[in-house]
């Protein structure tokens, strides 16, 4: 499941105040209503988005327990102030809290229905209505604990494993290569236990944050780069070497005279794919050239040559 960052959507902080989350999400409703935007399906979904976030920010009650996920188990904190969480390089802590009270859903904004809703919004803040079923179950069931683990995008590429504590008690945590920014996996049955005999134990939620890394950005499941070369070789096409974020040295084909800022793509060199092995995104490298500034006087000259030459071809080159 992917974790909705409400804050993200409706551009404003995690420490805003109610009036600028109004002013916010007032200005984004304008602009992607569905009646302004006929037929956009793009807008109407960034609409559902936007109602989304505001009903949940909105809400003091529904902030609240947002903020218990989004901070990752340690409540409306407004950031992770002194509490840490991953601590790299070492022993790995994780603070964790619960949800005391019970998730109600009231009525929202018109026209969608549960459907319009994503299912991260389902999950933790129900449907439209509850069975007397439904609410003894929740009352039985353990409460869940929710939990935040930061790792490397070069973690995120191969795989790695968190110890989170819960209980008392280390848990191996497992993540798949390709795992995504802000993913949220769900462990059945490792939350808090039943409050009464035989009851389901709750569930643990831990939600995935990956570290910028300082040349590769992912998109998606492709990986962005920069690589610089000689002008020279820009001018006469060539080759060059990158290292690729698995560790692995490829040659990049440098065509003659490329733009740039020019994106040459690599197929099947980008980020695995989740829970589909052997299968990879693109890696997108963006083709950046510096000028030589150590000339030799016969370098110069052979340039300056090269340079009237050309301008014989080009006349419209010429001061």
């Amino acid at each position: 499941m992917q974790f909705k960052d409400y804050y993200k959507i409706l551009g404003v902080s995690p420490d805003a105040s109610i009036d600028e989350i109004k002013k916010a999400y007032r200005k984004l409703a304008i602009k992607y209503h569905p009646d302004k935007n006929p037929g956009d399906k793009k807008a109407e979904e960034k609409f559902k988005d936007i109602a989304e976030a505001y009903d949940v920010l909105s809400d003091p009650e529904k902030r609240k327990k947002y903020d218990m996920i989004y901070n990752g188990g340690r409540g409306p904190s407004m950031g992770f102030g002194d509490f840490g969480g991953f601590s790299p390089g070492g022993g790995q802590s994780y603070y964790y809290t619960t949800m005391d009270e019970d998730f109600d859903l009231g009525d929202l904004f018109g026209g969608f229905g549960t459907g319009g809703f994503s299912e991260f919004f389902k999950q933790f803040f129900g449907g439209m209505g509850r069975s007397k079923s439904r609410q003894k179950q929740r009352q039985t069931k353990g409460e869940d604990i929710y939990a935040r683990a930061e790792i490397t995008l070069s973690e995120a590429y191969t795989g790695t494993e968190r110890i989170i504590i819960v209980n008392g008690q280390k848990l191996r945590i497992k993540l798949k290569p390709g795992v995504r920014h802000n993913q949220l996996l769900r462990i059945k049955g490792k939350g808090q236990p039943s409050p009464v005999p035989g009851g389901q134990p709750g569930d643990l939620y831990v939600r995935i944050e990956i570290l910028p890394h300082p040349t590769f950005e992912r998109k998606g499941d492709d990986l962005y780069t920069d690589i610089e070369v000689n002008v020279f070789k820009v001018m006469l096409g060539g080759k060059a070497k990158l290292r690729t974020l698995s560790g692995k040295e490829v040659v990049v084909p440098i065509p003659q005279g490329v733009p740039y800022g020019h994106s040459l793509r690599l197929r099947g060199l980008g980020m695995p794919i989740y829970e589909k092995p052997g299968k990879h995104g693109d890696l997108y490298v963006r083709v950046k050239y510096r000028i030589p500034t150590d000339l030799t006087t016969d370098e110069k000259k052979l340039l300056e040559q090269a340079w009237h030459s050309y301008q014989s071809r080009h006349p419209e080159e010429r001061a």
